[in-house]
């Protein structure tokens, strides 16, 4: 056991990792949604190159302005929360055997790829997810497998789903739609993206609850020496 133990690597430090860079996420995304709710309201359109006169005042320019900084941060921070997070999980499938676990389905490396292979992608990596909270219970057992994670697994996976498919779908109608789209349509975009950033936000608050529930656990197991 002594053995094993000199190989766990606590999840600490990536775990906050995660807590900062989610919380820049649900922030931005917050922002992102207040800059095309206050767009709308002002009358101008953030999906048209075409410029309209509204967009030459000073709270058009505003609005423009806080729009675009907000699109570019969002897309940074967005890649740096797949990067910290895929970093975190790595970690925690290459604690498992430290800690004693034996018969875990996929190594570190297969728990990063699904992410990345299409169809596998739609559900691969929740089950990695959700073996991992199981495989890292303190308190384990045989029959470690039967253990039901909590609900907030499946409100995270299936926020992340939506966001992600939404995300794509508004992206290839918005490059689609070229011109100068009506002001129905605007509406219309306007409301399917906030609707996406709001989903977003909800998956982003159950990651963060998953990481910490996991690394806890992690680091419990590994201190009463549950193997």
């Amino acid at each position: 056991m002594e053995s094993a133990k000199g190989l766990f690597r606590p999840l600490d430090s990536r775990a906050r990792l995660v807590t900062v860079f989610f919380w820049c996420y649900v922030a931005i995304s917050a922002v992102a949604i207040l800059a095309l709710v206050a767009a709308l309201m002002i009358g101008v359109n953030v999906y048209s190159d075409v410029t309209v006169p509204v967009e030459d005042t000073p709270p058009g320019v505003a609005a423009l302005l806080l729009s675009g900084i907000a699109l570019i941060l969002y897309a940074i921070i967005y890649i740096i929360c797949i990067v910290v997070f895929l970093m975190w999980l790595y970690r925690a499938r290459g604690n498992l055997p430290a800690l004693g676990v034996t018969g875990a389905r996929w190594s570190p490396g297969w728990s990063i790829a699904w992410w990345f292979i299409p169809i596998m992608s739609l559900f691969r990596p929740y089950q990695v997810v959700k073996e991992t909270w199981q495989a890292s219970d303190p308190a384990t057992s045989p029959g470690w497998r039967r253990d039901v994670p909590p609900a907030i697994f499946g409100w995270w996976w299936g926020l992340f789903l939506v966001d992600s498919i939404g995300s794509n779908v508004t992206e290839r109608m918005s490059t689609r739609m070229g011109g100068t789209p009506s002001f129905d349509t605007v509406v219309t975009f306007t409301f399917v993206d906030v609707a996406v950033l709001i989903i977003g936000i909800g998956s982003a608050l159950c990651a963060m609850r998953i990481v910490q529930d996991i690394s806890a656990r992690q680091t419990q197991r590994y201190q009463v020496g549950a193997f």
